[in-house]
């Protein structure tokens, strides 16, 4: 896991590679920082990643689907590549949006920072592509378009489906262990009292129980329960030797119930 040597995704990663490209493996507004200004766009984005999830896992499944020309001679082929086309024309139009925005504020901001130098207020909460975006102007070599389009699109398909997962077991072990709902119940009426107002940074670090609740419900229930790595040099662990070149399958969900570990 913490290797920087093998680092290569295994083979499955590979059906994913035309969709998230080389990218880091929510709604848009949250993610990307941009309101559509269209609910209907939002819905349709979201319906499509849904939908080449259930193809990628199909084919995932059945090896015979694994060979790239003979997949996108099917009409599932045909289907999951006209619906990337739509994911990838749909967060380059979002990036060159982003872009003309940012543009637009940093000729705002520097013309504000001339009137009032000493006006220091609460720090701007940025969205994902605004870091990414910040990140790059700093890199001595930038991403292009195209590789910052797959580390969105990655963010995407992987920031909503593992946090909704995750949320939804821990109130699925919460609502069958009822003693510890209550204890989370009481320290949330404990912290937050009657307020009304979204909670801030401050009163979430004081979410303790809470906090081990969630880490409980993600060692017995991790939104990743495997992943696989290629290896780039041979591994010995005890008597056995992984020469190079194999896919290694790591069982987090396995791990994380085993009591020796």
């Amino acid at each position: 896991m913490t290797s920087t040597v093998n680092i290569e995704k295994g083979h499955p990663y590979q059906l994913l590679k035309s969709w998230l490209g080389n990218g880091l493996l929510t709604s848009t507004e949250t993610a990307m920082g941009v309101n559509t200004h269209a609910q209907e766009d939002e819905i349709k984005y979201t319906a499509i990643i849904h939908r080449v999830s259930k193809l990628v896992t199909k084919r995932l499944i059945r090896p015979w689907l694994w060979s790239d020309w003979l997949y996108n001679l099917m009409p599932e082929g045909m289907e999951y590549k006209s619906m990337i086309n739509i994911i990838h024309k749909f967060t380059r139009e979002i990036i060159h949006k982003k872009k003309i925005i940012r543009q637009s504020q940093n000729d705002s901001t520097k013309a504000e920072n001339e009137n009032d130098e000493l006006d220091i207020g609460k720090p701007e909460r940025k969205a994902f592509l605004d870091l990414l975006l910040d990140q790059n102007e700093k890199d001595e070599i930038p991403l292009t378009d195209d590789e910052l389009r797959a580390q969105v699109d990655t963010f995407m398909f992987e920031g909503h489906d593992t946090t909704a997962v995750a949320i939804t077991w821990t109130l699925f072990l919460l609502g069958n262990n009822l003693e510890h709902q209550k204890k989370v119940h009481e320290e949330l009426k404990e912290v937050f009292k009657d307020s009304e107002i979204p909670a801030n940074i401050k009163e979430l670090s004081q979410l303790k129980y809470l906090d081990r609740v969630i880490k409980e419900a993600l060692r017995i229930f991790p939104s990743v329960p495997i992943i696989t790595r290629k290896l780039s040099v041979d591994i010995k662990i005890g008597d056995y030797t992984f020469p190079k070149g194999v896919t290694v399958a790591l069982g987090i969900g396995l791990v994380h119930r085993n009591p020796e570990v």
